[in-house]
C-alpha cells in the first residue's frame, strides 16, 4: 500500500522510496533526440526504449510565443512521458521526458 507524502512514497514505516525511481530503471528518463521528429516515431521509440512508461500525446502549437501550449496539469507522474506535438506538422517541439 503506497501513499504520497511530501513528494515521497512510503511502502510501509520503514522503507523509503524516492517518488522517481520506478520508470527510470527500465530505461532512459528523457529522448532528447527526437524533437523535430514525427509524433507516432517518437511514441514508438520511448515504449520500445523505456517499458515502464506510457506516452501522453499533448497537442500544442510552434505558433505560440512559448512554443507549447496548451499547459498541461502540473502533477508528476514518474511513469508518465508527456509528448508535445505539434498540430499542424505532428512534429515533436520539446524534449520528451519523464514526468
Amino acid at each position: 500500500n503506497f501513499w504520497n507524502t511530501n513528494n515521497n512514497i512510503f511502502k510501509n514505516d520503514d522503507d523509503f522510496v524516492p517518488h522517481d525511481i520506478f520508470a527510470e530503471d527500465c530505461g532512459p528518463r528523457e529522448w532528447p533526440f527526437l524533437v523535430g521528429t514525427r509524433g507516432t516515431s517518437a511514441r514508438e521509440e520511448i515504449l520500445a526504449s523505456n517499458e515502464c512508461v506510457v506516452v501522453q500525446i499533448i497537442p500544442a502549437s510552434s505558433n505560440d510565443d512559448d512554443g507549447v501550449t496548451p499547459l498541461p496539469p502540473i502533477n508528476y507522474d514518474p511513469e508518465r512521458v508527456r509528448l508535445f506535438i505539434d498540430m499542424e506538422s505532428g512534429l515533436v517541439l520539446k524534449i520528451p521526458q519523464i514526468g
